[in-house]
């Protein structure tokens, strides 16, 4: 039995209530905001809607805010949302430059911390970027106006494995936010030794380009190819090779005045290259104890190689469950529930 301490603190950073629960569930999935719901036996608890909550056992510690609070007979209801709901906002995110973590950082800063309405700002918000990545943003210029975890935050997850993480330190009341990459090494997971239990869906799909050929249509000479490698990166000079061939061709315009020909060309390869490397869900359920996988210091975000059905597949970790002592893993962007992409607008 694992025994857990929630407690309730307001928006600055101030003690309210506490308890402690036995074997609670709770998802922690990073392709959509999650609600969780928690019943703490005490029938009116002294927290307030808007409060951050925090959960934490003897090995795992997290943050979310409180959505709502009902009383049930002697019980107090309260409704938890994911701190990630503070990126569910709609922005306008300008035109994208520099890397992607130091752009998001400075959307971030710009809406939390240097806001001008002093009430939208966050207390002791601080962001710091843990890697760098050169890249494109996809951002809709007729629409303008952008949601900044669906349209954003979902698109550099998914093209670049680069995560939003956060995380409250009470004692220095500060509000820490992490921007980029998870750069551990590559776990490999073998589902066959009987410590797990393996369930694989496979998204339906139909053939995709794996190479895309670029041509200036002002100046046909003027091409540049792009190649889906095996590892899902995205590059004009492939180590590694997808087969059998499928390639696109496209002619584009664009203007030199504003933009470079290989930019224009980079971002047209970039959104017809549909990398199948995540389209799958593969759930993987064991002990929170489990010495060889140890799930509860897996990130998301992080890369791992898994093993199964006579197959090995490169993929990342992108949501977790958490009931009684077991601990479910979910690998890919494919969910069952969902009916269509979670990626939007830049996914056509």
């Amino acid at each position: 039995m694992n025994l857990y301490n929630i407690e309730a603190f307001s928006r600055s950073y101030e003690y309210h209530d506490s308890c402690q629960l036995a074997d609670i569930s709770y998802d922690d999935d990073y392709l959509h905001l999650t609600t969780n719901k928690i019943s703490v036996p005490i029938k009116k608890w002294n927290a307030q809607k808007n409060d951050f909550i925090r959960i934490q056992s003897d090995t795992e510690e997290k943050w979310g805010t409180i959505n709502k609070i009902s009383y049930e007979d002697n019980y107090t209801v309260v409704t938890i949302k994911s701190l990630l709901s503070f990126l569910d906002i709609n922005i306008y995110p300008g035109q994208f430059s520099g890397t992607i973590e130091n752009w998001i950082a400075s959307l971030l800063e710009s809406i939390y911390s240097t806001n001008y309405d002093d009430y939208q700002r966050i207390q002791g918000f601080t962001v710091d970027k843990i890697s760098q990545t050169s890249g494109i943003v996809s951002i809709d210029d007729d629409a303008k106006i952008s949601n900044l975890y669906n349209d954003i935050i979902l698109q550099v997850f998914e093209n670049y494995g680069i995560v939003v993480d956060m995380l409250i330190d009470i004692q220095a009341k500060k509000f820490n936010v992490k921007v980029g990459k998870k750069i551990v090494s590559e776990k490999i997971i073998e589902t066959d030794l009987g410590n797990v239990k393996a369930s694989l869906v496979l998204k339906n799909t139909t053939e995709s380009a794996n190479k895309v050929t670029v041509y200036n249509k002002e100046n046909m000479s003027e091409k540049i190819t792009y190649y889906l490698q095996l590892d899902g990166l995205i590059t004009d000079t492939p180590t590694s090779r997808i087969v059998p061939v499928i390639e696109e061709c496209i002619a584009k315009t664009y203007n030199p005045d504003k933009e470079t020909f290989s930019d224009v060309a980079y971002d047209e390869a970039f959104s017809r290259l549909k990398s199948e490397q995540l389209n799958h869900l593969i759930e993987i359920e064991c002990i929170d104890a489990d010495q060889l996988i140890d799930p509860l210091n897996m990130m998301i975000g992080q890369w791992v190689k898994i093993l199964i059905n006579d197959s090995e597949y490169r993929t990342m970790l992108t949501g977790k469950k958490y009931k009684n002592n077991k601990v479910i893993l979910s690998f890919g962007t494919t969910r069952i529930e969902f009916s269509k992409r979670i990626k939007k607008g830049w996914d056509k």
